[in-house]
């Protein structure tokens, strides 16, 4: 009886690090990905293309003057 209880112990043992180590695994799977994304997103948006050290489609700050920023009359 105790050895029946002492293999069902290490059973358990054995499940409990099992699953750990599954979930390790896991985690570093997902961490990968997760950077892999990330750096994925950074690549685009560094490539976009610039004219004028501007990349094309952003907006000026208010207040900065730009060549198609028409002119108040004086």
């Amino acid at each position: 009886m105790a050895e029946l209880l002492g293999a069902a112990v290490s059973l358990a043992a054995m499940a409990v690090l099992v699953t750990l180590a599954l979930l390790a695994i896991s985690i570093v799977v997902l961490a990968g990905l997760g950077t892999m994304v990330a750096v994925t997103a950074l690549e685009r948006r560094s490539h976009r293309r610039t004219i004028g050290g501007r990349t094309i489609g952003d907006r000026p700050a208010p207040g900065i003057r730009t060549l198609t920023t028409p002119r108040s009359p004086q």
